[in-house]
Order: C-alpha cells, then structure tokens, then sequence
C-alpha cells in the first residue's frame, strides 16, 4: 500500500510539472509576442499529456485498467470515458464553473462544453508528439477550454490523491 500511495504522489507530482510547463510557454508567448507556431504545440503538448497522466491518476486510484485489448490507452476520449461516472460529473462541474468565471461578459454558449474539448483535443499529445511521421493533424492548439479542463481534472485529482493518504 505505501510503494501505492508513493507512486500516486509521484506521478501527481510529475505530471504538475507537465502543467507549470505549459502555463510557463503559455507566458513566454504573451511576453515574447511570437506568434503561436513557436510555443503553442509545446504547450498544447504539455497539456495534452497533463491531461492524460491526471486521467490516468483517477483510474489507477479507482482501480480501473488504464488498457484495452491489451493496449495502454492515450487518448483523452477513451480515458476520460473510463472515469467513474460521479468522478466524471466532479470534473464537468469544475470546468463548468471555471469557464463561467474566466469569460465574464462572454456568453459561454461560445465556447466549448467539456466533452466537445476532450473530443478536440483527444489526440493532441499524440499528433504534436509524432508531427514526423506524417498524417497527424497537428493542428490543434490549446485555447482557454482545454487550459481550464485540466486545471479542473488536477483540482478533482488533488482532491482524490490527498483523499488517499
């Protein structure tokens, strides 16, 4: 039970990482004024595999194969389907009440719901990841939606880690 516990804190741990990286490319464009193409696939990347890992958390918590058909899954869709129900609820709430408090004086109907963000950016880690080997899309780049998604799946999954000591 403690190498358990241990590999959940260190995995969270990591994976914050992966976050504060993509919020830090997210602030270098903002300060450097480059365009997009230089830091939104590594922040958009780093996101996606953020996302990924902090699923994975939730499943490895609950118990729940991170596999199917003997394959690990990547894809944000396919993961985020395996969550428990209720968790999934936690998540969509959070994203919810963060997108209403980002965009004050925006009629949230213009941005995504949470399942058109996992749907978007199912595969971005994996596009961006691979862009050499031809037939990625890799041109998928995190807005505001996916930024609050993962801080949402992170807040649930420091809940649920801390839940776990």
């Amino acid at each position: 039970m403690y190498i358990e516990k241990n590999k959940i804190k260190y995995s969270n741990m990591m994976t914050r990482g992966f976050l504060d990286a993509a919020y830090h490319l997210k602030d270098c464009e903002k300060r450097d004024g480059w365009l997009l193409g230089l830091y939104a696939p590594a922040y958009t990347a780093n996101l996606a595999f953020a996302c990924e890992l902090y699923f994975k958390q939730i499943l490895f918590v609950n118990k729940i194969s991170t596999k199917e058909n003997g394959k690990n899954i990547h894809g944000l869709k396919k993961l985020f389907m395996k969550i428990p129900v209720d968790i999934q609820q936690e998540i969509e709430a959070e994203y919810n009440k963060r997108m209403s408090r980002k965009v004050s004086g925006i009629d949230p109907v213009h941005f995504l719901n949470i399942k058109e963000c996992i749907d978007i950016y199912n595969t971005a880690f994996e596009d961006w990841r691979y862009i050499y080997e031809g037939g990625k899309e890799c041109n998928t780049i995190a807005g505001i939606d996916f930024f609050n998604l993962v801080d949402a799946v992170q807040k649930i999954v420091d809940e649920k880690v801390n839940d776990n000591d």
